[in-house]
């Protein structure tokens, strides 16, 4: 059966469940074409919509309207939203009732963020909501070659993934939409083996996984011989795509990567396009703001244009970006899209090191860690301003004079004297979710 078929069957399902993602998908095709201008003018369009529903229904902010603090007076929606506070996931857990419309929540959907920091946020999504997310989706994986009808393989491994599985109709929807999901979970070489197996007999067109996960599938790839030449593209997200990943996951797949970046309670935020030099922004779904860490770092701050059912506005999301000047001169990327971008994501704001002189060390420096021969992954784990600890795992190939190598190149990055220890476990056990955190840092963002 073509793609075509599946396309066809997959337009009667959303038409049986009631979606309008082709209206969404429609404007997402149209906007493709829209300069920076247009864009910015929809956006403040849809922000004010999004401000004064919030102020007319959402009770925290309707009480902060009624007192003042929050004045319609305002000349733009860009003006308007700096009034409203910032928001972390602690402040919606304080009080969850006041942020979603006083009605029979039922009729939404809930969801809730996977809590690999210990932090779980229980949120709510409307119809809207869900259909823009569909459709961003699908317009941004087209980017990686994906077209309706396409089969798709993710290499997933979220608890919560994982227990969708298990119902009916979720995996009506894979059947529907041509997917097979592989659990990242148990990631040891018979394991990995099957698993490979599975995705050859499925042959998807587009893989999409936790980069962690994808190095693993790719080194069991290569050191086998195994051939791999069915995929037109690989997309990896949820965790901070390093150079040398890409390039093994590249060399493995015979696909180029292109890394998306997105969350649970935003889904898609950004995507790689061909160009392959930065992320574009989904401005088309949400409103971008960027804190200040330093000198190039930024954290990510998210409002949403679309959900009128539980609206996050001013969303910290822990997540950093690296900006580069080029990606917000107004100028069209090659690929031809005027929406905006950032040069990379960085990963978490407690996932920097720090120092004590106040440096700030990102996960792009510890690559160093696979400079030399040996190292099949690492694990940074800062425990204060004092000490840092360093889990290798390593082949036969380690030599045990690279460990001073790298404690002078990391020592390099500190004004003050830091303690580096090394350990040597058997294996490196992934969270919860499934991902590997190659950083984790005790001193977080209050350091």
């Amino acid at each position: 059966m073509n793609r075509k078929f599946w396309f066809a069957l997959q337009r009667l399902y959303e038409i049986v469940r009631g979606y309008k993602i082709s209206n969404w998908s429609q404007l997402y095709q149209e906007s493709g074409n829209w300069t920076a201008e247009q864009i910015q003018s929809f956006q403040q369009e849809r922000l004010g919509e999004q401000l004064r529903h919030a102020c007319d229904r959402i009770p925290y902010y309707r009480k902060l309207a009624d007192s003042g603090q929050l004045s319609l007076k305002s000349s733009t929606s860009e003006e308007w939203l700096k009034q409203f506070p910032l928001m972390s996931k602690k402040d919606y857990q304080r009080f969850p009732s006041d942020f979603h419309l006083q009605a029979d929540m039922s009729q939404y959907t809930s969801n809730q963020t996977g809590g690999s920091t210990g932090e779980v946020l229980d949120f709510y999504q409307d119809k809207t909501y869900m259909d823009a997310s569909w459709a961003s989706q699908r317009y941004f994986n087209s980017w990686s070659g994906y077209v309706p009808g396409s089969k798709w393989a993710s290499i997933w491994g979220a608890a919560i993934e994982d227990k969708q599985q298990q119902k009916v109709r979720t995996r009506l929807a894979k059947l529907i939409y041509h997917q097979l999901f592989i659990s990242t979970f148990d990631l040891k070489p018979d394991s990995i083996r099957q698993k490979i197996e599975t995705m050859v007999n499925f042959k998807p067109n587009i893989v999409h996984g936790f980069p962690s996960a994808m190095e693993a599938f790719a080194r069991y790839i290569l050191d086998n011989g195994l051939r791999i030449d069915f995929l037109v593209g690989v997309m990896t997200s949820a965790e901070t795509l390093q150079p040398d990943q890409r390039e093994l996951i590249e060399k493995a797949f015979r696909a180029p990567v292109y890394n998306r970046y997105g969350s649970r309670e935003f889904s898609s935020l950004a995507m790689e396009c061909s160009a392959h030099s930065g992320l574009h922004l989904d401005e088309i779904r949400n409103y971008f703001e960027f804190l200040p860490v330093s000198d190039g770092l930024a954290e990510i701050v998210v409002t949403q244009l679309t959900n009128q059912a539980m609206p996050l506005i001013r969303y910290r999301t822990g997540d950093i970006a690296r900006l580069s000047d080029k990606d917000w001169s107004g100028e069209l990327c090659s690929c031809g899209s005027a929406l905006s971008k950032v040069a990379g994501i960085e990963g978490r704001t407690w996932d920097l090191i720090r120092g004590k002189s106040g440096e700030v060390i990102t996960g792009t420096f510890w690559r160093l860690l696979r400079s030399r021969p040996g190292t099949v992954q690492f694990q940074v784990h800062q425990r204060n301003l004092e000490q840092i600890e360093i889990n290798l795992l390593t082949n036969e190939q380690w030599q045990p004079e690279n460990e001073e190598y790298y404690r002078q190149m990391i020592q390099s990055q500190f004004q003050d004297p830091v303690s580096i220890r090394f350990n040597y476990p058997d294996e490196s056990p992934a969270s919860a979710s499934g991902k590997h955190r190659f950083v984790i840092s005790d001193v977080g963002a209050e350091g």
